[in-house]
């Protein structure tokens, strides 16, 4: 069996790439053109209104972010 994964600190940063940029993170605001999160990168919006806008993906680049909600369908 594995252990539960517990965030570490208050930055909300889950996971980082090798040269330091964020690959998951999660917090109840979806950051802006910010720097430090990786192309790809997966935000979880903890406080987000439902289930179809509470999960981002950066499509940005690392020294400017862009995230974008990821759609799912609720069916």
């Amino acid at each position: 069996m594995s252990a539960t994964h517990t965030v570490q600190d208050a930055t909300g940063v889950i996971a980082r790439a090798d040269g330091g940029d964020i690959l998951i993170a999660a917090g109840t605001t979806v950051p802006g053109a910010v720097s430090g999160y990786a192309t790809g990168c997966l935000f979880m919006d903890t406080d987000g209104p439902g289930v179809s806008t509470c999960l981002y993906a950066n499509i940005g680049t690392s020294t400017a972010a862009n995230f974008n909600p990821i759609t799912v369908d609720a069916d």
